[in-house]
């Protein structure tokens, strides 16, 4: 979940925020290698637990992830995001016609 603004919420001990250094990193392009299989293998092989696997902050905070330069970021991302909205959108389409096809039956 990418959250855009400043507020206050709780959530468990198994997550983490990520605060993206914007210096270096767009925080959507950061979202989106976060997506990446890629990197789901890496944190798949750092999980550890059986019931709840999970990845410690130390684990974490050490795996490196490439970054192209911000410019090539920003492009990556427009490119990436409208797709990625388009997808969003069709998926909620998809659960409302869903919705209203077992609302009939």
């Amino acid at each position: 979940m990418l959250i855009e603004e400043d507020r206050k919420f709780v959530f468990q001990r198994h997550i983490a925020i990520l605060r993206p250094n914007l210096e270096k990193v767009i925080p959507e392009f950061l979202y989106y290698t976060l997506l990446n299989p890629q990197f789901y293998t890496v944190a798949d092989y750092l999980a550890i637990g059986a019931a709840q696997r999970t990845i410690s902050l130390e684990s974490l905070r050490n795996i490196e992830i490439e970054l192209p330069s911000l410019s090539q970021q920003k492009r990556i991302v427009d490119v990436i995001a409208p797709i990625d909205k388009k997808i969003h959108e069709n998926a909620m389409i998809n659960d409302y016609l869903s919705y209203q096809s077992s609302m009939m039956a």
